[in-house]
């Protein structure tokens, strides 16, 4: 059975680690091409998870991979800790539910 790799956000890595799926923490979007060309290097990866943020701001070159090879296979997970406008989106529901104390 082949490797599966994550190449995501650190809450995303860290959760996956957590089941043994080791992962690279992408910190810039140049990272990514770095790590991206890595990975799909690796005989041994059959299938790479990619955060959704991630995933949009590199969505043609993706795209492009997912047409012109078959594996490793791609996912898109979605983000477990969104941002609304810049504004943590737990906070802003914390706030609205204790009327603006928070």
């Amino acid at each position: 059975m082949g490797r599966i790799f994550v190449l995501a956000e650190e809450e995303i890595v860290i959760l996956f680690g957590l089941l043994g799926i080791e992962g690279i923490i992408l910190e810039n979007p140049l990272e990514f091409y770095i790590e991206f060309e890595k990975v799909i290097q690796d005989p041994q990866v059959e299938l790479i998870i990619i955060s959704e943020n991630i995933f949009e701001q590199n969505l043609q070159l993706l795209l492009d991979f997912k047409v012109s090879r078959n594996k490793p296979i791609i996912i898109e997970v979605p983000n477990f800790i969104k941002k609304e406008k810049g504004e943590d989106l737990i906070r802003k529901l914390v706030t609205k539910y204790l009327g603006g104390r928070f």
